[in-house]
């Protein structure tokens, strides 16, 4: 199931105005941009999670988003699925001194970050 249709049951429960805050929740999610990522990383999958809890901040600050992550089968790498407010967003968040600092002693090769595509609709399944 995606995350939207998740927060579409929640809104459903909130009231009589609902269908103006699905379509704007609606409308609002679909002028964020969308991107599957990679990177190189030397931590483990639950160090690399614990690393993205102490980053929220950051990312929160930057309009940024984690959907989905996983790791590569011989774990060196990280593939995501990430969705960003704006693209100058994304830019503060990877050249944030502190964010790189963190994000290098937790393991990950900073230089190896790329986006692999844009990305538009996407389902997440049971």
């Amino acid at each position: 199931m995606s995350k939207d249709c998740g927060k579409i049951r929640q809104l459903s429960l909130i009231g009589e105005n609902n269908s103006y805050l699905v379509e704007h929740i609606t409308r609002e999610r679909e002028k964020n941009m969308r991107f599957l990522a990679t990177f190189k990383k030397s931590c483990d999958f639950e160090r690399w999670l614990k690393l993205v809890d102490d980053l929220k901040p950051h990312m929160n600050k930057h309009g940024l988003k984690l959907i989905v992550a996983m790791e590569s089968d011989d774990g060196t790498r990280i593939y995501d699925l990430g969705e960003a407010e704006t693209m100058e967003g994304v830019d503060a968040f990877v050249s944030d001194p502190e964010v790189i600092r963190m994000r290098e002693d937790a393991g990950v090769d900073t230089e190896s970050q790329e986006v692999i595509a844009p990305v538009g609709k996407y389902h997440i399944f049971d």
